[in-house]
């Protein structure tokens, strides 16, 4: 027969145990929970319907929603009908559910038509804006669900994109759309389609037929305008937060469009305000061969030569391989590094048709021709240049 001492003994022992078994599994829950927590809060947060609000805020800003007036503070939420309004040397900016930046420029007013998004699938999202006098500026990122949209009116004159980058001027009845990345599509009062590089300036008391006829090469004075920059540099900004809001919301390409923001941005000219002297002059775009008649079954070489101010004179760099091509009309032809080429079966022309005698030359962007324009900046200064190529039938 045990002692009674080791029968108390094994009876401490065996509680001792049970208490810390109990202890211990308490500390593992209170663990997994805290582990969970803290690794499922964060998605949930970001997966939470976004709004649309105001992000930026400069000198006098008003809203107008429902016959009232309101001064504009930061954080504020935008709904339907409101009207945003700066004054002079005043600036506003709005995210709409985290995927468009909107800025409107000083001296403007914009009304807010449309700010819609699904709740139970935050990808739907619908934004539709008329823009009543001044500038404003748009940046989509990729627009997620097909039945999604964004579009700015001036004027009877409406500006659709999917993901890209643009500015909208209005002014009396004269609208202006610069498109700095992707195309946009035009529509309302003209119709047509503008790709990056390019300007339309359309007269909205008459119109023309297709953006086609008032389509042009983006100015140079557009490139430098330091707010345009501003907008750059916001965008990259902007972009880099939206990462994890869409990877919340499980699309995978964020980083990547948050890389190409960045690359816009940083190609951005007079980073340093301070600077405003270059000895880059200007940029010409010009065919060695001196045709500028695009044949089907022979590519067209262009050459961008950078015209430099020296002490000994005049000095010229050949940057055919360091400029940024674009084309007015990418189905009807294609450039890469100065190398035009037809794009297959347009306007019925085929490679049979490489000895064809080029068609007559019309006003504008006519069907029959493309634009070709060459920016480079060499740090300090960007200037581009573009040519007309007449397409051979």
């Amino acid at each position: 027969m045990r002692p009674l001492l080791y029968h108390v003994h094994m009876q401490f022992r065996i509680s001792y145990g049970i208490v810390f078994s109990i202890f211990g599994m308490m500390i593992i829950a209170a663990a997994l929970a805290l582990w969970f927590g803290m690794f499922r809060a964060a998605p949930q947060e970001l997966a939470e319907t976004p709004h649309a609000v105001i992000t930026e805020v400069r000198g006098n800003v008003e809203i107008t929603r429902a016959g009232t007036v309101k001064e504009v503070t930061s954080g504020m939420e935008v709904l339907s009908g409101d009207v945003l309004t700066t004054a002079e040397a005043s600036a506003a900016a709005v995210t709409f559910f985290e995927s468009s930046r909107v800025a409107l420029d000083a001296n403007s007013s914009l009304r807010i038509d449309e700010a819609m998004i699904d709740a139970a699938a935050p990808q739907r999202q619908n934004v539709i804006l008329t823009l009543t006098s001044g500038r404003v500026w748009s940046r989509i990122l990729k627009l997620l669900d097909a039945e999604s949209s964004y579009g700015v009116a001036y004027n009877g004159v409406v500006s659709g994109v999917r993901g890209t980058a643009f500015v909208v001027t209005g002014k009396d009845m004269t609208a202006v759309i610069d498109v700095f990345d992707g195309i946009i599509g035009v529509s309302g009062k003209t119709f047509g389609n503008i790709s990056e590089g390019f300007s339309a300036t359309i007269n909205t008391a008459q119109p023309p037929a297709t953006v086609n006829e008032v389509l042009s090469p983006m100015s140079d004075v557009i490139r430098n305008d330091s707010w345009i920059q501003e907008q750059l540099d916001d965008d990259a900004v902007f972009s880099k937060h939206v990462i994890d809001i869409r990877n919340a919301l499980g699309v995978v390409d964020a980083v990547a469009e948050y890389r190409e923001v960045q690359k816009a941005a940083d190609s951005g000219v007079l980073r340093d305000p301070g600077v405003d002297y270059s000895d880059y002059e200007r940029l010409t775009v010009l065919s060695p061969s001196q045709q500028y008649v695009l044949f089907a079954a022979t590519p067209l070489q262009l050459q961008a030569l950078a015209h430099f101010t020296r002490t000994k004179g005049e000095e010229t760099r050949d940057v055919t391989k360091l400029a940024t091509w674009t084309v007015s009309h990418p189905d009807r032809a294609t450039v890469q590094n100065g190398v035009v080429t037809l794009v297959p079966f347009v306007s019925g022309m085929t490679s049979n048709d490489a000895n064809s005698a080029p068609l007559n030359v019309t006003p504008g962007v006519a069907d029959n021709t493309v634009e070709i324009v060459a920016r480079w900046h060499d740090g300090t200064h960007e200037h581009s240049a573009a040519v007309t190529v007449l397409l051979a039938n």
